[in-house]
């Protein structure tokens, strides 16, 4: 590894992870993709990723698996706001998405002692410590995401979670709260999107932040 190999390996996860989220959520809105299914595949995916880091032989090779990290592990946040934007009312979102992000803030907490935990495997099968955080999170994260599968819903109009009169009736308040607004893909005016500076603002404080992380 080069002497900045280390923060390349740092903000090269972040490129992709910045510029998916808006297409993903382009995805998952098709009519024909299932959020569950989606989500869980590509749950699934970046825990084999992150497994194969700690298998990794080259610096070369580690460079293309944060990569690729970075494209799917932006599908999940993107993905859980938008369902949560799409079963709540704008004034029940705000606490969910303050759970939401809360929780986003105690994984890294725990994750750190987690790590240095597992550090102590150093020399178990001939493999350094640092390699097997990235097996065993990794291997967590493949076997959490057939609870995805399983559990995460599918969008409101199309759920089969909820009985007829309770969809009825969260529908009927949805309407009343957002009117007819739904995310159509056929529908989106794309020199709009990216004429908008509330798309583009965010993006910049993003990499402005995954900057100075690297640094």
């Amino acid at each position: 590894m080069p002497e900045n190999g280390y923060n390349t390996c740092i903000w090269i996860f972040f490129i992709p992870f910045v510029l998916v989220e808006i297409p993903s959520n382009l995805i998952m809105s098709l009519p024909r993709v299932k959020p569950n299914i989606f989500l869980g595949i590509n749950m699934f995916i970046l825990g084999i990723i992150a497994t194969c880091q700690g298998l990794v032989a080259s610096y070369g090779g580690l460079l293309a698996l944060r990569f690729l990290m970075g494209i799917f592990e932006a599908t999940l946040p993107a993905g859980a706001a938008l369902l949560i934007g799409e079963y709540y009312t704008r004034k029940e979102q705000s606490l969910r998405f303050a759970c939401f992000y809360t929780f986003a803030v105690l994984g890294p907490a725990i994750s750190g002692l987690l790590a240095f935990a597992i550090r102590n495997m150093n020399g178990v099968q001939g493999k350094e410590g640092w390699r097997w955080i990235f097996i065993l999170e990794g291997l967590g994260t493949v076997a959490i995401s057939f609870f995805v599968f399983i559990l995460v819903p599918d969008f409101p109009e199309r759920t089969k979670i909820l009985s007829p009169v309770e969809k009825a009736h969260l529908l009927a308040k949805l309407k009343r709260d957002k009117g007819d607004q739904k995310l159509d893909v056929r529908s989106v005016n794309w020199a709009k999107v990216f004429a908008d500076y509330k798309i583009w603002f965010p993006y910049v404080i993003a990499d402005h932040a995954a900057c100075r992380l690297a640094c």
